[in-house]
């Protein structure tokens, strides 16, 4: 899931409603999509080179991606309440940071330096029980997402009175049909692990999945807004699967 703020993404309160995000969004969409702000943010007179546009109409994808992000996951009930206990547990943990970075100062801190408790000896073969609870709702949020954008990209399906085939579509679907149920089975792993020895192993595992897929959510997300082709869209998203299965492979 994202590590930036959503909610200042969108300038919204924590504790705004759907309908208040959803109009922070299409406000924001108006400015930001690519097809206009590339336009209102060419300097006048066109003065910049080819790498300079390029960099520029780079830099506005990103953050109408951002936007688009932060829209669907805090109007999920689902992958927003994952985000919010995520945001608040980072809070903690920057607190909980703090407090030990003075409180070592003291004599006591210092004896406590010196000499590890036996919990902080066993520390190390322990399964952190806050960090696990963490990364499995983050895994049941990119499950959510990926039946999301399935969904949404189901609902663009070749029209019935068409006479062309598009294969790529169905190549699209038998993706997502690995894909969804391979998250699952790695969250399914990680709630099972009781061992500190397994648990870093298959937390950096899960990292590296849910920052993949959260790539390629935001990806497939950002063509199906963008008003192409049903055609064009089913390549360029069977290319961007593909690529996907061909750097990630297909198994957990």
């Amino acid at each position: 899931m994202s590590s930036v703020d959503l909610y200042k993404v969108l300038n919204v309160s924590s504790k705004a409603d759907v309908a208040t995000i959803q109009k922070a969004f299409k406000d924001l969409s108006l400015k930001l999509h690519p097809d206009k702000a590339n336009i209102s943010t060419t300097p006048p007179g066109g003065t910049e080179t080819k790498a300079e546009r390029e960099a520029r109409e780079q830099r506005n994808h990103e953050q109408f991606i951002k936007v688009l992000e932060a829209r669907d996951i805090l109007t999920d009930p689902k992958t927003r309440q994952a985000y919010d206990y995520q945001r608040r547990a980072k809070k903690h943990s920057a607190k909980t940071c703090e407090h030990r970075k003075f409180g070592k100062h003291s004599e006591a801190g210092k004896r406590e330096n010196e000499r590890p408790s036996r919990s902080t000896a066993r520390q190390g073969t322990r399964v952190n029980r806050g960090e696990k609870s963490v990364t499995i709702q983050r895994l049941e949020c990119a499950i959510l997402m990926l039946r999301r954008t399935f969904s949404e990209f189901c609902d663009l399906e070749p029209r019935p009175q068409s006479s062309r085939s598009y294969p790529e579509y169905l190549e699209v679907v038998s993706f997502f049909d690995i894909l969804i149920p391979r998250t699952a089975r790695l969250r399914d792993r990680v709630r099972d692990i009781s061992e500190g020895s397994e648990w870093h192993s298959a937390k950096a595992v899960a990292e590296a999945h849910m920052e993949s897929v959260n790539e390629l959510v935001t990806m497939v997300n950002s063509l199906m807004v963008m008003g192409i082709s049903r055609s064009t869209l089913y390549g360029t998203v069977s290319n961007i699967c593909v690529n996907y299965m061909r750097k990630h492979g297909t198994h957990i």
